[in-house]
């Protein structure tokens, strides 16, 4: 039995915390737990690892993403009489928790008072322990636990901070609790040591910077060239587009109004005269149904300081409802879509020459009004795609050929009204791009996911409710390697953590300015981390949120015994079998020969032995490279060393099962204490080659020597590459994309690189 702290109803602020007092007997600590019943939602990270890591006698339910979490654990606990003790582990933020595809939160609980009622399954007293990260936070924490245990008659447990690993600022104490608790932990200390995750995603205050009037639109770029992203609004009510420039940390200045066309509704950017500056395009809707010259596209050329040149009117037609920028027909020039409200629909592209001009226009028949417009490649076809919204339910998608035509418009449902293909992504990690639509007109809280099966055709629609949100944008906000939505709309953002199979989980709300009408996503204080940005139309400013989740992108995948310990050892990674997967290969001086054991990948993280091979002699100055010296694609090892001050390349060719072959022995060049040696394809046949570089005189030389296919080598040059400096180094890649690797040497200048 693990002991906890006893916590007393009057004093909601002490701790209950899982102590572990006898690491050495764990499965007879365990054995005494019985009718403990955990739910995990499938949303948080790794759930797979916590699903493993509860300790004997515990059952455990996966509430699934795509249905509501309440409902799951009512029907899990229905007629059951036996549950002492309920663990629920899920996101939570200040009286929230996320479960399934809903929200228990002071706003939810009267509408689950039926199913909360069902809770308490015995006649004792029953505990239920929330683990969601900063569920009893604050006074909307402290009012959540007291009247979730009003309705239930239980006792509850939650966190006031954030749950799981301790490097990401976590931890697994419950700080608060309505009454006296003594339970068992339901998860072995181990697994509460090493997991990866923690139950929420945060967001700091909203910043706020004030721009023109009623904006619209928001995007991203940076207009003056400092490498920090900065933002644009399209202002509907004041004709004029507003830039933020950032100063590197999140914090934006206004660098100028610029004048439009007439109510600018939406807003994208792109460098259409190939300048090097980022130009900006927006749809200016104008004054409905009184005149065409007053429905325009609005073009603005940009210096590159932040500041852009006056406006040139690309075309007049129907309202202009949306708008984005792709290059179409392949000719590197950026083309412009426009999605207009006309029947029976039409999105025009206009072609750009390079030169900040468009003359080709091709209007093309959607059947739908273009409340929004989205590029990608749906069909795998290499082709840029188009998909444009409605006043209905449904979308249009026009399948690019990548000229200045398309193919005819292919209607797709999505559930949603008024629907507006807001974003595009890749969902489900199958390679193909998915959409997410949010809902036009605002009104709704619902958005659908469409996942794509790569032809252009789609799944049926999967409806998530945010809780408030019709404006969406994607991006990997908990840095797990999926993307996730966020959904804008009732002066908040709300999001949802995906999954990585098109499911999502709500995972917190967050305040922004009143109606946020556009939102949009980029790292903007240079972490690594996605930020949010909302355009205000309410309160005529733009909300920066910015990311303060302590991530990890790394989840524990195996713990392998690969070797004995010796001080000489040295591992290197490398893919000896050639399936994809990458192995390890251990060195080792065994009797003043090396060996080179082989661990194969078994998919999961972890390593079985694949052979043990003697591949040379021992000496102090042996290196040993990765290489693929006959282009295979199995890895091989090219081992060099100093004989009579002449360097030689012995080549270990793999047998493709973890052992390896002498291929040949080269001599490569003239010992020196300074010589270095690359491994790369210098000529692009597929065979590994080496680049010797050493100093001569002051001056860099590199010198190749090209691989013969069957393990051996032959000079094939001698070029200077450089002044010698002491903190010069070199780097191989293939810069101009012909195939065959270059040379990047870096170096210090007046400490510039």
């Amino acid at each position: 039995m693990l002991p906890t702290k006893d916590v007393r109803s009057n004093d909601l602020d002490k701790s209950l915390n899982f102590d572990v007092t006898d690491q050495h007997n764990p499965l007879t600590r365990y054995s005494k737990i019985s009718s403990t019943i955990v739910f995990i939602d499938s949303g948080v990270d790794d759930y797979q690892s916590l699903v493993d890591g509860t300790v004997p006698g515990t059952e455990v339910i996966v509430l699934e993403s795509t249905q509501d979490g309440v409902e799951q654990i009512t029907k899990a606990l229905q007629g059951r009489t036996d549950i002492s003790a309920i663990h629920i582990v899920s996101h939570g933020s200040p009286g929230c928790l996320y479960l399934g595809n809903s929200q228990l939160s002071l706003d939810t609980l009267n509408h689950y008072l039926p199913q909360l009622k069902t809770w308490s399954t015995t006649d004792s007293a029953t505990s239920i322990l929330l683990y969601g990260c900063n569920v009893a936070t604050g006074d909307a924490g402290t009012e959540f636990l007291e009247r979730l245990h009003q309705i239930t008659g239980t006792e509850i447990a939650a966190s006031a901070n954030r749950t799981g690993n301790a490097a990401l600022g976590g931890d697994w104490n419950l700080e608060c609790c309505t009454g006296q608790i003594a339970v068992d932990s339901a998860f072995f200390p181990e697994l509460m040591q090493v997991y990866q995750g923690v139950f929420a995603v945060s967001f700091s205050n909203a910043n706020n910077f004030t721009v023109g009037n009623s904006p619209s639109a928001i995007a991203t770029g940076d207009f003056d060239g400092d490498g920090d992203l900065d933002l644009v609004t399209a202002n509907s009510d004041s004709d004029n587009v507003s830039v933020l420039l950032n100063n590197g940390g999140g914090s934006y200045t206004l660098s100028g109004n610029f004048g439009v066309g007439n109510l600018p509704v939406d807003i994208a950017v792109g460098d259409f005269n190939k300048d090097g500056n980022l130009d900006l395009v927006t749809a200016d809707f104008g004054t409905p149904f009184v005149s065409s010259t007053d429905n325009t596209v609005s073009v603005l050329l940009g210096n590159g300081n932040g500041t852009f040149g006056s406006a040139t009117q690309v075309n007049e037609g129907d309202i202009p409802l949306s708008v984005a920028v792709a290059d179409f027909n392949g000719d590197t020039d950026l083309d412009i879509a426009v999605g207009r409200f006309s029947s029976p629909g039409i999105v025009s592209v206009f072609f750009g020459n390079g030169a900040g001009s468009f003359p080709v226009t091709n209007d093309l028949t959607s059947g739908v009004s273009g409340f929004s417009t989205s590029v990608g490649d749906f069909n795998n076809d290499g082709n840029l795609d188009i998909v444009t919204g409605s006043g209905s339910n449904e979308v249009s998608l026009l399948l690019g050929n990548g000229t200045t035509t398309f193919q005819p418009s292919i209607s797709i449902p999505t559930g949603v009204s008024f629907a507006a293909p807001d974003a595009v992504g890749d969902f489900d990690n199958d390679g193909n791009l998915d959409l997410v639509i949010g809902s036009g007109s605002g009104a709704e809280n619902d958005i659908a996911v469409l996942l794509g099966n790569g032809n252009g055709t789609f799944g049926s629609p999967i409806p998530f409710t945010t809780g408030g949100g019709s404006e969406v944008a994607v991006g990997d906000f908990n840095s797990d390697g999926n993307l996730d939505i966020a959904a804008a709309s009732d002066d908040q953002v709300s999001l949802l953590l995906g999954n990585g199979a098109g499911g999502f989980t709500p995972s917190g709300q967050f305040d922004v300015g009143s109606n946020p009408s556009s939102i949009t996503v980029g790292d903007f204080n240079g972490d690594g981390k996605p930020d949010i940005a909302t355009a205000n139309s309410g309160s005529n400013n733009v909300s920066v949120l910015l990311n303060t989740s302590s991530s990890s992108m790394f989840a524990l995948g195996s713990t392998t015994q690969v070797g004995d310990f010796r001080n000489d050892t040295d591992y290197l990674v490398a893919d000896v079998n050639g399936d994809g997967e990458s192995d390890l290969v251990e060195l080792w001086n065994n009797n003043n020969k090396f060996f080179a054991a082989t661990w194969i990948s078994n998919g999961s993280g972890g390593f079985n032995l694949g052979s043990n091979t003697e591949v040379g002699d021992f000496r102090n100055d042996t290196d040993y490279l990765v290489a693929d010296v006959n282009g295979d694609g199995e890895s091989d090892l090219v081992e060099l060393w100093n004989n009579n001050n002449k360097f030689f390349a012995a080549t270990w060719v793999s047998n493709g099962s973890g052992g390896f072959n002498l291929g040949s022995n080269t001599e490569v060049g003239d010992f020196r204490n300074d010589t270095d040696y690359l491994v790369t394809d210098v000529n692009g046949d597929g065979d590994s080659d080496l680049i010797e570089l050493w100093n001569n005189n002051n001056n860099f030389f590199a010198a190749t020597w090209i691989s013969n296919g069957n393990g051996g080598f032959n000079l094939g040059s001698n070029t200077e590459v450089g002044d010698f400096r002491n903190d010069t180094d070199y780097l191989v890649t293939d810069v101009n994309g012909d195939g065959d690797s270059d040379l990047i040497e870096l170096w210090n200048n007046n400490n510039n690189f």
